[in-house]
């Protein structure tokens, strides 16, 4: 289904093709959604076939010879050819090399061509075709799926995929990616606020993740504007729930409350209803932090009702996590170890493995508690295995730590730790390593024990 915020971009996707009889057209365009893909080709299709333009696909296989454009060039372009280009990634690294010093056969041979392409390849081609990407048509179209939702606190809700990173050299990779972007559609395409405000949306996203909260802030604000010009209303209520939570991350919790309270308003004014859920969770994630657990617990519950209601089982787990966050802060450990098991127990069935991962976590904080330590680093290692597969570093970083803490205290007591434990320690530790990108920096966890022997 072709959303109406795609209808300019495929538009100027169309103009720009149809010039192509006449002389070479590249386009660059990111997506993150297959079936979304699909549906905007189709639309392409549909559009430029009855004036005789003819599309010809080239899937880039493994083994296929790395030189894309001699590839293309064997193929005998027509002028009324238009090539999809899928499956970049499998020619990585050299085909970089190609597409930069090739790049004029493309001109030469009258080449038209659609690159479809992952984010991190087109990552790849910003950062080490520098050449061929500044010789594209256009500026990069992108067709992203949920670009625009709420991010929320990590460890305890489910943070946006957008800032899932193996390592802080990919995260601002990601930066300097959607910086470009946005510089391009700000002087070739200011009218497109949409686009625009999405990508400000998504660099607020990504700089609350490195913590550089007044850079995600300025974002945010830039974002909120742009959903005000254009009347996108539900867009402007998902940027003022990430405000909320930037600035409970700050510590600024009555602002929090405040931008929350206001993306509620404009979710119930809309119809919103899985934003409602969401409004409500997060305030009751604020309300956790400023110690009203009563009030706390109310949000979570209301956010509950509505997830159940509406079938959302994500976001029942999500919540159910929450109120054994609140139960754990009032020091009710076993409600908050039933709340945990029952989100635990929805994560497994629906394939969340992040989900699982951070109620393994949290059951490890609640044994930490409890005094019952060997347990607590057994769920704290579970977790800390979950996260590392998964690449989820700025969650794997917390439960590390807490594993890190864990040890401490139980040499500190005096308890043994098993040989195989502590192999499984030391592997982990160094695939958290290789997923933080700073192997030589990672304080490793001593799991020597406090003593030799009692002889």
């Amino acid at each position: 289904m072709i959303r109406p915020e795609d209808e300019k971009k495929i538009n100027q996707m169309t103009v720009g093709l149809r010039l192509s009889k006449e002389s070479s057209c590249i386009l660059l365009v990111a997506f993150n959604d297959e079936l979304h893909r699909r549906d905007v080709e189709t639309e392409l299709k549909r559009r430029l076939e009855p004036e005789e333009f003819s599309f010809r696909e080239l899937r880039v296989t493994e083994d296929m010879y790395r030189n894309i454009p001699i590839v293309l060039v064997d193929m005998k372009p027509q002028p009324e050819d238009i090539f999809l280009i899928y499956d970049l990634k499998n020619a990585l690294p050299e085909v970089l090399e190609y597409l930069n010093y090739r790049r004029e056969d493309f001109v030469e041979h009258n080449i038209s061509a659609i690159f479809w392409l992952d984010e991190p390849t087109l990552t790849k081609i910003s950062r080490k075709a520098l050449d061929f990407f500044a010789f594209r048509s256009l500026p990069v179209f992108e067709f992203h799926v949920d670009c625009s939702q709420e991010m929320v606190i990590p460890g305890r809700m489910t943070l946006h995929e957008l800032a899932a990173y193996s390592s802080l050299e990919e995260l601002n990779d990601k930066i300097a990616l959607r910086e470009e972007i946005l510089n391009d559609y700000l002087e070739k395409r200011p009218e497109d606020r949409s686009t625009i405000g999405n990508l400000h949306n998504e660099l607020g996203l990504l700089y609350a993740s490195k913590s550089q909260f007044d850079e995600a802030i300025m974002h945010y604000e830039e974002a909120l504007e742009a959903s005000k010009k254009i009347k996108h209303r539900q867009g402007e209520a998902s940027t003022l729930g990430n405000m909320g939570v930037v600035y409970d991350n700050k510590g600024d919790l009555d602002k929090a409350l405040e931008y929350h309270s206001q993306a509620l308003e404009i979710a119930r004014r809309i119809g919103d209803v899985r934003g409602e859920a969401s409004d409500l969770g997060n305030m009751g994630v604020v309300y956790d932090s400023k110690g009203d657990l009563g009030k706390a617990l109310e949000y979570h519950d209301q956010a509950l009702e509505i997830a159940r209601r509406i079938g959302d089982v994500q976001g029942e787990a999500k919540q159910l996590g929450n109120m054994g966050n609140v139960y754990y802060s009032k020091g009710d450990l076993d409600k908050a170890l039933e709340y945990y098991d029952q989100a635990l127990e929805i994560d497994r069935r629906i394939g969340d493995v992040r989900g699982e991962a951070i109620q393994l976590g949290n059951m490890g904080l609640v044994y930490f508690r409890k005094g019952d330590l060997d347990k607590a680093m057994g769920y704290m290692m579970k977790s800390l295995r979950l996260l590392v597969s998964i690449g989820a570093a700025l969650d794997a970083e917390t439960t590390y730590g807490n594993l890190q803490i864990t040890v401490e205290r139980m040499k500190t007591v005096g308890m043994e730790i098993s040989e195989e434990d502590r192999r499984e320690i030391a592997e982990l530790t160094e695939e958290y390593s290789k997923l933080k990108g700073k192997s030589d920096t990672t304080q490793p966890v001593n799991v020597s024990t406090a003593y030799e022997d009692d002889g």
